[in-house]
C-alpha cells in the first residue's frame, strides 16, 4: 500500500510510520500512516481457517489463522477481508487468487488442470442512507476440499485492484 491518509483535523502528516495527529497535534517522530487505509486503495486481510462462511454480510470462521498444516491436506478455506473506502465504492475492481509455491512459482496439483487460479470482479455499493466516507467491508471465503500439496512453503497472493496481499504457510507430512 502507497500513500496514506489525510492528517486529522489539519494536523501535519507523520513522519515514518505511527498514528496521526489528532486536533492538529504535532506527528510523532517516528509517526505516519501505515496502518491507515489510504481513501484510494482497498485493505486486504488473508487467512487460513478450517472453516468459514459469509451470513448476512458477516464473516463466520471455525479454525482460523493457522500457518502450518499437514499434507495431503483436509478441508480448509482461504478468506479474504478487503475494505473497501468510499471513493472505491461503486466502482469495478478485478480480483484473483493464486497459490504460490517457495519459488515463485504457480502451484499446479495436476498438469491437466492447470495453476490453482481464481479470478473476478468486486463492485461494493454504498447502501442508502450510509453516511459519506465510510468503509465498506466485502468479505470473501474460497473453500477447498483438500490438496494433495507437496511439503513446503507456500503462499496464498490475493489481488485486488492494485493491493497485493500475501499470506504464507507450510505444508508438512
Amino acid at each position: 500500500m502507497s500513500g496514506g491518509s489525510p492528517p486529522v483535523n489539519g494536523g501535519s502528516p507523520p513522519v515514518n510510520g505511527g498514528s496521526p495527529p489528532v486536533n492538529g497535534g504535532s506527528p510523532p517522530v517516528n509517526g505516519g500512516y501505515a496502518h491507515y487505509m489510504n481513501i484510494f486503495e482497498p485493505k486486504v486481510t488473508i487467512l487460513l481457517a478450517d472453516a468459514a462462511q459469509i451470513s448476512d454480510g458477516k464473516l463466520n470462521m471455525l479454525g482460523a489463522g493457522w500457518s502450518i498444516i499437514n499434507t495431503p491436506t483436509g478441508p480448509f478455506c482461504v478468506v479474504v477481508h478487503a475494505q473497501v473506502p468510499w471513493t472505491m465504492t461503486n466502482t469495478k475492481m478485478a480480483w484473483s487468487l493464486d497459490l504460490i509455491d517457495s519459488d515463485g512459482h504457480p502451484v499446479l496439483l495436476e498438469e491437466s488442470q492447470g495453476p490453482i487460479h481464481m479470478e473476478g470482479f468486486l463492485e461494493a455499493g454504498r447502501p442508502a442512507g450510509m453516511e459519506s466516507g465510510t468503509t465498506i467491508y466485502v468479505p470473501f471465503v474460497f473453500p477447498f476440499l483438500g490438496m494433495p500439496l507437496d511439503p513446503g512453503k507456500y503462499e496464498w497472493h490475493f489481488k485486488l485492484d492494485e493491493t497485493d496481499e500475501s499470506y504464507t504457510f507450510l505444508a508438512r507430512s
